[in-house]
């Protein structure tokens, strides 16, 4: 949403956040640096984290560590936004464009005759459609056909998400009931 200049609605998230955050959160300059930084703040919160210290440290190393991936990404998203064309390139890349493509039947005429008319044009329209391209993928982050699949992109980092955090979920529940295995054991 961020990328596309658009406000985060409730619905995009799937109730994973609660709608005052979502709220918070657009009315920041950039939200995913400010969801980043909040998900770093949850992780060092030691409550959440194994009784273990060394255990501790290193989940936190590791979140701290991906986190800083994902802010750098985040970066390199917001420069690839914010890096327009220059001007001055473009009317000049056109202006030698045109040029060439207004000389070349002159060269063409003389040496193929008639069939350098539909050669021409078949030039042309190649020449005008990577032109065209070029203009498309300036912006890849719109909702264009051409523009990058960024809702399958983010579904697809969901399904991961969801699977790491089933996985941990099941591991901390068979740790505990371990655990508690083992306290009735000695009890015993």
């Amino acid at each position: 949403s961020h990328l596309r200049e658009e406000p985060i609605t409730e619905e995009e998230l799937g109730g994973l956040l609660d709608w005052d955050r979502i709220e918070e959160l657009n009315g920041f300059t950039c939200p995913p640096f400010i969801a980043a930084n909040q998900l770093n703040d949850i992780v060092e919160d030691v409550s959440i984290l194994p009784d273990n210290p060394a255990i501790a440290k290193v989940v936190v190393d590791t979140f701290a560590s991906q986190v800083e991936q994902l802010l750098d990404s985040i970066g390199k998203c917001e420069q690839i936004k914010d890096t327009p064309m220059v001007f001055g390139y473009v009317a000049t890349l056109r202006s030698f464009l045109m040029l060439w493509l207004i000389t070349l039947p002159l060269a063409l005429i003389g040496e193929y005759g008639w069939i350098a008319t539909p050669a021409m044009a078949l030039i042309t329209f190649l020449f005008l459609n990577v032109e065209q391209m070029a203009l498309e993928i300036e912006q890849p982050f719109g909702h264009d056909a051409n523009d990058l699949p960024l809702e399958n992109y983010c579904a697809g980092i969901e399904r991961v998400l969801v699977d790491l955090l089933r996985g941990a979920t099941d591991q901390f529940a068979g740790a505990s009931a371990r655990g508690a295995e083992e306290s009735d054991v000695e009890l015993a």
